[in-house]
């Protein structure tokens, strides 16, 4: 699921463990992210400030052993079409790991 992110623009380049934060920024970035979920049946867990830097807020999703591949293909499926609405390419995470690549010599 992490890889299948990543592929989609999203910012989760960070862990390996079963939590995967979507961290949008803002919390009216976080807001819309965590709508268009909703809207489509996926639910993650919102923090925002105080548990949050006021910039760092995010959605957090959690997967486990019982999660039914029908359920991981419906994430990927709802991820992928919400991308272009939330644009998580444009996340401050996202353009902070960009910057931090190393430069490729011609």
């Amino acid at each position: 699921v992490r890889a299948f992110l990543q592929d989609q623009g999203y910012p989760v380049h960070q862990g390996s463990e079963q939590i995967i934060a979507l961290e949008a920024g803002s919390e009216p970035d976080t807001m819309v992210l965590r709508d268009a979920l909703e809207s489509r049946g996926v639910f993650g867990a919102v923090f925002c400030a105080p548990a949050t830097s006021r910039n760092r807020t995010m959605v957090r999703l959690t997967l486990h052993a019982a999660l039914t591949d029908a359920e991981l293909q419906h994430l990927q499926a709802v991820t992928a079409e919400v991308a272009q609405q939330v644009r998580p390419w444009s996340w401050p995470l996202a353009r902070k790991g960009r910057a931090a690549e190393p430069v490729q010599a011609p």
